[in-house]
This record gives structure tokens, C-alpha cells and sequence, in this order.
């Protein structure tokens, strides 16, 4: 992959500002997800309003145990036309860890 994308890709993204994020963890929110590739804003110009970047991973992910789901591809659940269906998901349990493979299934 030429330097121009790789750049391009790693610059930045939208996404959930740390507000956003705690506002959802006050509701006893347990899982986030999006098809980007941090969920959160990052970056300039993203409209982040986080300190630091991955603020919502630090703060949410490993303090209070609410996962996010990066990179989701739903265009087959959306090409069924599935708008409701059974999610489950199965990580490894890991203390202190900021994320871990797991095995995404939908139901429907």
C-alpha cells in the first residue's frame, strides 16, 4: 500500500466524543460498535473533544468493562433486510486489557 492512504487512513476519524460515550454508560451500556476502526473521534479535524486519544477506550473499556467493536461489516444483515436479531459475542476474558478477539454471531 502506497504512504498516501496508509497516512491518509491513520489521520483520523470520526466517531463518539468521551460525553457521548459516558452518556451511554450512565444507561448501563455494555457494548459499542461502528465500521470505523476506533469507534471514538480521533484525530485533528475529527471534532474529537477527548484529551488524549483513545480516552473512551481508556476510560470505558478497562474501567468499566463496556466493550467496543471495531471495523463491523453489516452489509449482509442490512442486504436481508435483519433490522432485528440475536447478537452474540464471545471474548477472551483478559484483566486489564484494552481488547481481544472474539466471535461475532447474529442471529436472525
Amino acid at each position: 500500500m502506497r504512504a498516501g492512504p496508509v497516512a491518509q487512513f491513520n489521520a483520523g476519524e470520526p466517531g463518539l466524543g468521551i460525553s457521548a460515550r459516558e452518556y451511554l454508560a450512565e444507561r448501563k451500556l455494555i457494548l459499542t460498535g461502528a465500521d470505523s476502526w476506533a469507534v471514538e473521534a480521533v484525530g485533528k479535524g475529527s471534532g474529537s473533544e477527548n484529551p488524549q486519544p483513545f480516552e473512551c477506550h481508556i476510560k470505558l473499556q478497562t474501567k468499566r468493562g463496556i466493550w467496543d467493536m471495531e471495523n463491523l461489516n453489516l452489509s449482509q444483515l442490512v442486504a436481508d433486510k435483519a433490522y432485528e436479531f440475536l447478537f452474540v459475542w464471545s471474548p477472551l476474558k483478559m484483566k486489564g486489557a484494552t481488547g481481544s478477539p472474539g466471535n461475532p454471531v447474529a442471529l436472525y
